[in-house]
Formats: structure tokens, C-alpha cells, sequence
């Protein structure tokens, strides 16, 4: 086991997949986008977030949740400035009334993390398109103590599975990666990127809760629930 343990923050610390196992996070907002008069369709808010949420591919820049919905809007083209504006932020309103109620811990943090904390150091990675809210939530659910630093890509404007984040997160904590061992539930963002910059990745395989995923390619370490990990 490395010297310093990577975290990836949701659907591997807090869970925030909804019943149909999608963890987009945007609920009822392609809705309430269409009743508002911004798009004439669900399927057509869906379609423009598609085109502006960020790739997988280079350049790996980071989208702030806010800038999506102003580009689906713009996309939509049925709303003056101003009455964009006031959909806008009825969708952001939306969003918090929807989302955070809706997080909850991964089963077996608090216990991993209580196994662990003394051995190892913690960092925390995370794909997020508001800046400080993986803090934030980690907080709210009295885990943030464990992480010497969170780092996510709304604030620092680049994402996984681009190097530069992984590259920061080395910086932080002043180690190599062969001192690291990275756990993350996505084999995209989390597994090959850590794998090809020379961390010891553990995929958090979550394909009990959600029967669509992936499983753990031959020659990666995986778990399937957090009382593995020890």
C-alpha cells in the first residue's frame, strides 16, 4: 500500500446517482427548462447539454455548471437576454432544491476512512462543475477532516482525465505517484489516467448498485464495497 491514498469524491465517497443509476445530476431540469419556454422539448435540453458539457478528450477544460445552462439556453434560441436570465437561475434554483437533498454517503466510508486515518494521507480528486462544492459536501457529511486537500475541477479549470489536475494533486501532497494509490468508480476518469501516470489504482466497482457498469478490466485491483478495502 502507497504512502498517500487519492480519492475520487462522488459515487465513491458520496453517491449521487439517481434511481436509474444517471449521475448527471440534472433531474427535472430539462423539464422545468421546456415549461419555462426555453426549449420546446425535453429531449432538445438534452441534446444542447450534450453539446456543451466538456468531452473526455484534450483539452480537458472544466464548465461551471451555470456557463452549461446559459449555452443550452443560447442553444435553444426562443428567449431574449433578459428572460434567459430568469431561467437560468430558475434552473440553478432547481438544481440545489434537487440535488443536495438527494447525496448520501457511500456505504462504508466513515469506517474505511476511520481504518485507515493514522496509516495513510488523504487527497481527494474530483470532477465537479461547481467550484468548492465537493469541500463542501464533504463537510456537511463530517468527512473533510480526513483530506489534507480537495481539489476539484471547477476551481481548478481543468478536469479529469486530463494530467494537469493529477499532476496538481501530486504537487499538494509532495509525493511521486508511485506513493499513491488512487480509488475512483470510473475507469475513464479515475482508473486508466491514475494507471498511466504510475499510481496503484483500485477501481470501486459499483456494479451492485448500478447494474449498467463496466466491470473491472483484467489486471486492475477492484472493490466492490468500501469493507474491502483494508
Amino acid at each position: 500500500m502507497a504512502d498517500w491514498i487519492f480519492f475520487d469524491c462522488f459515487n465513491t465517497l458520496i453517491d449521487d446517482f439517481d434511481a436509474t443509476g444517471d449521475e448527471s445530476g440534472l433531474g427535472s431540469l430539462p423539464l422545468l427548462a421546456t415549461e419555462l419556454g426555453a426549449v420546446a422539448q425535453r429531449d432538445e435540453f438534452l441534446a444542447a447539454y450534450r453539446q456543451v458539457r466538456p468531452s473526455n478528450a484534450p483539452p480537458h477544460l472544466e464548465t461551471d455548471l451555470e456557463t452549461r445552462l446559459r449555452a443550452v439556453v443560447a442553444l435553444g434560441a426562443r428567449l431574449g437576454p433578459d428572460a434567459a436570465d430568469r431561467v437560468v437561475r430558475h434552473l440553478l434554483l432547481r438544481w440545489h432544491e434537487e440535488y443536495e437533498p438527494a447525496l448520501r454517503l457511500t456505504p462504508g466510508v466513515p469506517e474505511m476512512l476511520a481504518h485507515w486515518s493514522g496509516k495513510k494521507r488523504f487527497g481527494v480528486i474530483s470532477n465537479f462543475y461547481m467550484a468548492g462544492y465537493p469541500q463542501r459536501y464533504l463537510e456537511r457529511f463530517g468527512i473533510a477532516q480526513h483530506f489534507e486537500f480537495v481539489l476539484d475541477s471547477a476551481a481548478f479549470g481543468e478536469r479529469k482525465p486530463g494530467p494537469r489536475i493529477f499532476e496538481e494533486a501530486l504537487r499538494r501532497a509532495g509525493c511521486s505517484p508511485a506513493q499513491v494509490t488512487f480509488i475512483g468508480d470510473r475507469l475513464d476518469l479515475d482508473i486508466e489516467p491514475s494507471h498511466a501516470l504510475g499510481m496503484r489504482p483500485i477501481h470501486l466497482n459499483r456494479g451492485a448498485d448500478r447494474p449498467h457498469e463496466p466491470a473491472t478490466p483484467a489486471g486492475f485491483a477492484s472493490i466492490q464495497h468500501w469493507r474491502e478495502f483494508r
